[in-house]
């Protein structure tokens, strides 16, 4: 998209450029409702942009130009603390698109160390109740925790993203840095493909828990993507669970370099599966893990059921 374009617009024609010192998520958030409103483009031009929680309305199509990067505060006080943490949010909204060539960063590493833990720590994109979300070709790097998180949500998808947070590696080992690349969470429809992931732990996981009103969710496919983790590449669960059911989920085409586990399955406490799949995945390296490793499966394929 170019700016002058109908509908599109750029942060600098709304006043806000690039500082890799000052914290802009009143400005950018301002930016983001407006161009939303319209149903437009938001253009955010290379530079450096520090914010906390942005919000994404319905409507909005976000386009980050190679060279920007969107960079998270590492303060705690930048993020709500309602147990809904995230850099990026979605929350009954609709139409969203994020695209572009650009970086966010979640400064996951950081924040994980200015609050002792992991816990409120911040996702990267945690969507809610929401729906027509297509993000691709961005990439998102250092997530405190899980990085794309639907929650009831459908009709998503998520392509040739380069999804890196490999905690593990820049510090101690911890168990549970919990940065799994997908988590596809009571949600429907939901697809991702072509990305690269390199995560310290699962790089998917698909879960049936968040919520008082879970539902059967039903069609998600991971295919044809690149994946190199520190624990389980190809996951049901942890989370299946309260009496309802995942099905018609596709693992196809996939290249597992590294993991703990290749393929695994956790269905319990009164959660069911079916139709579950895995093809023409390709796995180069498996249940090998440093001696120092917090996980403890190194298998091939792992089953839980009770």
């Amino acid at each position: 998209p170019k700016t002058g374009d109908p509908g599109v617009q750029s942060l600098s024609d709304l006043g806000v450029s690039g500082s890799p010192e000052k914290v802009q998520t009143k400005e950018l958030q301002e930016a983001i409702n407006k161009v939303a409103a319209q149903k437009g483009t938001l253009v955010v031009p290379a530079g450096i942009y520090r914010t906390g929680m942005l919000s994404l309305p319905s409507g909005l199509s976000l386009y980050l130009a190679p060279g920007s990067l969107l960079k998270g505060t590492a303060d705690p006080k930048d993020y709500t603390t309602s147990g809904e943490e995230a850099q990026l949010s979605m929350k009954e909204v609709q139409d969203v698109r994020i695209y572009g060539r650009g970086v966010i960063d979640n400064n996951g590493l950081a924040l994980r160390k200015v609050i002792g833990g992991k816990k409120n720590a911040t996702r990267m994109l945690a969507t809610k109740n929401s729906r027509n979300l297509v993000m691709e070709d961005v990439i998102l790097r250092d997530t405190a925790v899980w990085c794309i998180h639907p929650m009831r949500s459908s009709d998503m998808q998520f392509r040739n993203l380069k999804i890196i947070s490999m905690t593990r590696a820049e510090s101690s080992p911890d168990d549970g840095f919990n940065t799994d690349a997908f988590d596809p969470d009571n949600s429907s429809n939901i697809l991702m493909e072509n990305n690269f992931i390199s995560v310290d732990d699962d790089a998917i996981a698909v879960k049936l828990n968040r919520g008082d009103d879970r539902k059967d969710m039903t069609n998600i496919i991971f295919r044809d993507n690149v994946v190199f983790t520190m624990c389980s590449a190809l996951k049901i669960g942890t989370e299946v669970m309260g009496g309802f059911t995942v099905r018609d989920v596709l693992f196809e085409n996939n290249d597992v370099l590294h993991a703990d586990i290749g393929i695994s399955a956790y269905c319990y406490r009164g959660g069911y599966a079916e139709n579950i799949r895995w093809i023409g995945n390709h796995f180069e390296k498996t249940a090998v893990l440093p001696d120092n490793s917090p996980h403890h499966h190194f298998c091939n394929i792992y089953l839980n059921t009770r």
